[in-house]
């Protein structure tokens, strides 16, 4: 329980946008092997507790005003895309309704280098989104 606890946690410790695509693409690693492996055998109702947590943390990072923890949440977002957790077409619209709030959540005005990266990013992964979304028919 603890380790899962510190691998959800685990972005929020980003402190610079250079560390956020390596750390959120290590958590995602370790997020998919977990997924596809231990989280499996659980209870479904620990599995359905995880994936809460996983969400919940996933949208606290798409929330945050700093742009390296939003762009930490797109990688993730982004590596889990293929993968399974939920129904497809719950888990494309769940992972399209964060992109967007990330996009939204932009301030008005000149944007740094990061906002800008992470408007980007979150574009290609929409468009992920669209391309998993049309090969499931989902």
């Amino acid at each position: 329980e603890a380790s899962r606890a510190r691998m959800l946690s685990a972005l929020f410790d980003i402190r610079t946008f250079d560390e956020a695509e390596a750390a959120a693409k290590a958590v995602a690693q370790d997020l998919k092997d977990y997924v596809e492996g231990d989280a499996r055998s659980l209870p479904p109702e620990a599995f359905t507790a995880f994936i809460a947590d996983l969400h919940r943390s996933l949208f606290e990072l798409m929330s945050a005003a700093e742009a390296e923890l939003r762009y930490a949440a797109i990688v993730v977002i982004d590596n889990l895309i293929d993968l399974e957790i939920e129904e497809g077409a719950t888990q494309n619209a769940r992972y399209a309704n964060y992109l967007r709030s990330a996009l939204a959540a932009e301030p008005p005005g000149e944007l740094s280098a990061g906002d800008l990266a992470t408007i980007a990013r979150a574009a290609q992964v929409l468009g992920h989104i669209a391309r998993a979304a049309g090969a499931s028919g989902s």
